[in-house]
């Protein structure tokens, strides 16, 4: 049944038509699609195919001829792009994420995006970062941001910052939004090589040197994820009344629900064809090891999905209802976040032990993959034992933060 979020006006293009633009792109794991596979893939190339098919506008709100899709919708798009290209996933979650972010904003932000360009993209680092100080009509901010994957194609920026009063003391973590021709940008470096960045991403750093933001161009953290956000039309358009930190965590997830399914099928379609070392099976398909071991990775892939889209699905719920999501379902989805990793870094593991050391020639190969999904897993966001513990004392009722927001 198509999700409500989807199906507000005859001009969105349901879920299912998304997914196949995702196919028209990319093809099928990089096959007969409209972006050339392999390191050589310029990124202009991948950022005119993805922005062609409508793929960067996810989160725009309709107004301004966006999609305005559900969180369960955007997870899947940005699983099914990685399937084919993990680092064309991370750009196309992010620059989605960031014009969702962009639309709790009030309307005279949104329209300086988007009025006079309706294609406009917007990036981000979210961590509070840099500083600031307070002067008439907004802030002057100052810092680096760092890493940032979609600075390429975008005309908009956010960056988290922590706000001070005159005396120079933090009252408020928040986000500023910030045209991309204020900042630098500038290369990180090879300290981020296990992130995806072959052709569609690189790792750079934001930098901003005393950028006045005017006030209207600047959310607080944490109004905003107590359900206090600056849209004067969020009554009306669900989407921005979704939970900030649920949804930044599961669009961080999203990329990895494709990589997991990308190492099941390279794996489980070259087992009839690969022998297994030192043993009489001229088939790893006719293993009873090998067998066990690619059905507990499925599981495990399975029980990802199942935490991931539950948790995509109360999101939209409570959006849809108007309801504030209460503390221990915001902390849940924390644990559920925290799961979905865990399983499927376990899962790709598991795979990658039952391949073997051969056959790693894929167009997305497991290499890359278990390295994309190991690097992506160390999210602050996302870390396990982090969003472990923050349930934890949840469920027993300790009033004990482990992390700023919740």
């Amino acid at each position: 049944m198509p999700d409500a979020l989807d199906t507000q006006t005859a001009d969105t293009p349901p879920p299912a038509e998304l997914l196949e633009r995702v196919t028209s792109v990319f093809g099928t794991t990089r096959e007969n699609g409209t972006v050339p596979a392999g390191d050589a893939c310029p990124v202009e190339a991948t950022a005119r195919a993805v922005a062609d098919a409508g793929l960067f506008k996810l989160a725009v709100p309709r107004r301004y001829g966006g999609h305005e899709s559900s969180v369960n919708t955007m997870l899947d798009v940005t699983s099914t792009v990685a399937e084919s290209d993990a680092s064309a996933a991370w750009a196309v979650g992010l620059v989605n994420v960031s014009c969702w972010i962009t639309g709790l904003f009030g309307l005279q932000a949104q329209d300086e995006v988007w009025a006079n360009n309706p294609d406009a993209r917007v990036t981000g680092v979210f961590a509070p970062s840099g500083e600031s100080a307070e002067v008439e009509g907004g802030c002057v901010i100052s810092g680096r941001w760092y890493y940032n994957w979609a600075s390429w194609p975008a005309e908009w920026a956010i960056v988290g910052f922590p706000r001070s009063d005159g005396d120079g003391k933090v009252v408020d973590y928040c986000f500023a939004l910030v045209p991309m021709s204020d900042l630098r940008v500038a290369h990180a470096g090879p300290v981020q090589k296990g992130v995806p960045a072959k052709g569609a991403a690189q790792a750079d750093c934001l930098i901003a040197e005393e950028v006045f933001v005017p006030e209207h161009r600047i959310l607080s953290a944490t109004e905003a994820n107590n359900g206090a956000v600056r849209n004067e039309l969020a009554a009306r358009e669900p989407l921005y009344r979704s939970a900030l930190m649920p949804v930044l965590m599961l669009m961080l997830i999203g990329p990895q629900l494709g990589l997991a399914r990308e190492a099941l099928r390279i794996v489980r379609s070259q087992a009839p064809e690969r022998v297994v070392s030192g043993t009489v099976y001229e088939r790893q398909s006719e293993s009873v090891a090998f067998q066990m071991r690619l059905a507990r990775a499925a599981v495990m892939i399975d029980t990802g999905h199942l935490h991931a889209h539950r948790a995509a699905g109360e999101i939209d719920t409570l959006a849809r209802s108007g309801e504030n999501m209460d503390q221990q379902v915001r902390a849940r989805v924390h644990a559920d976040a925290g799961w979905v990793v865990e399983n499927l870094r376990g899962a790709i593991d598991m795979l990658r032990t039952a391949h073997g050391t051969g056959g790693l020639t894929a167009s997305q190969s497991l290499e890359d993959i278990w390295r994309y999904s190991a690097t992506a897993g160390l999210h602050a966001l996302v870390t396990p034992d982090t969003r472990f513990e923050t349930y934890g004392k949840v469920l027993l009722g300790i009033d004990d933060a482990v992390v700023p927001l919740l």
